[in-house]
């Protein structure tokens, strides 16, 4: 007789990642802020400098000289032959959320356990989606009664808000000053500054 060991099965919920935020409470911290795909709950995780810049790439196809960490993650992959699936933010103690990344690898699924940010970072490159315990996003996440067009990202307050706001305007250059900005933020590998520019040039 033979026993199969069965992981409990627990319901996810879709997530996509809507936006980077600078935070000011704490030095060099940042938060991606997540939101429920087909919903109006949003999750912000404070994340690193390092691993916001590389999210921020990934989300916005930003180049970079030099394969970063989660892209050496993803080239490993492919000459391996491993199929990446999914990430699953599976757990959450004392503020800090788990990820695991569930892969195929020679016919067998391994879930590989992850930081949240390095997860989401890979996932972006991957192309492959984002889910979480729908336990942890009931008990943790923000739900918003704004439309999506609305939504511009998430602080601590109204205050922090507007700072971002104001940090974040180029709309006072032109286009040729934008492009010339855009340049040099790429060379000094200033991705963050590089895709508020971008944005300005695509409203332009």
């Amino acid at each position: 007789m033979y026993f199969v060991l069965v992981k409990e099965k627990k319901e996810l919920i879709q997530l996509e990642v809507l936006n980077i935020t600078q935070g000011f409470s704490q030095y060099n911290s940042y938060s991606v802020v997540l939101g429920e795909k087909n919903g109006n709950r949003r999750l912000p995780i404070v994340i690193g400098a390092v691993e916001a810049q590389s999210i921020l790439i990934a989300k916005e196809n930003i180049p970079s000289k030099r394969p970063l960490t989660h892209d050496l993650i993803k080239t490993m992959f492919g000459k391996f032959d491993v199929m990446p699936l999914e990430v699953v933010i599976n757990h959450l103690l004392d503020g800090v959320y788990y990820a695991i990344i569930t892969v195929v690898y020679d016919g067998y699924v391994i879930d590989i356990d992850s930081r949240t940010s390095d997860a989401i970072a890979i996932a972006l490159r991957c192309n492959i989606p984002i889910f979480i315990h729908k336990d942890i996003l009931e008990d943790v996440a923000i739900t918003f009664l704004k439309s999506e067009d609305e939504i511009i990202s998430i602080s601590e307050n109204p205050e922090e808000e507007y700072l971002l706001q104001k940090q974040s305007s180029f709309s006072q250059y032109s286009v040729v000053e934008l492009e010339s900005l855009l340049k040099e933020a790429l060379q000094n590998e200033d991705y963050e500054k590089a895709a508020k520019i971008r944005d300005e040039l695509k409203r332009k």
